[in-house]
């Protein structure tokens, strides 16, 4: 996280293991990132193209295997903002 930095972060997951959504409670309850995942298992690729929507209307990049973009690579500049 870069200093600063103090916005909430959402997270669309397909399946959010168990090692990751730990991580994200523990900064909750510590207040360094406050955070919320989402699973959204896939269905027909109706979600993924939902995702995509909500990506272009917030500004973000979506991040999967089917996309230049891997999670390894993703920064502050990837992420979208929403009121």
């Amino acid at each position: 996280m870069v200093k600063g930095t103090k916005r909430p972060l959402l997270v669309f997951s397909e399946d959010l293991q168990e090692g990751p959504m730990s991580t994200m409670i523990y900064n909750n309850s510590k207040d360094i990132v406050r955070c919320c995942a989402v699973n959204i298992p896939w269905a027909a690729g109706v979600q993924k193209e939902s995702l995509k929507d909500i990506a272009v209307m917030t500004g973000a990049t979506m991040v999967d295997n089917e996309y230049e973009i891997m999670l390894s690579d993703v920064s502050l500049k990837h992420l979208g903002s929403a009121k």
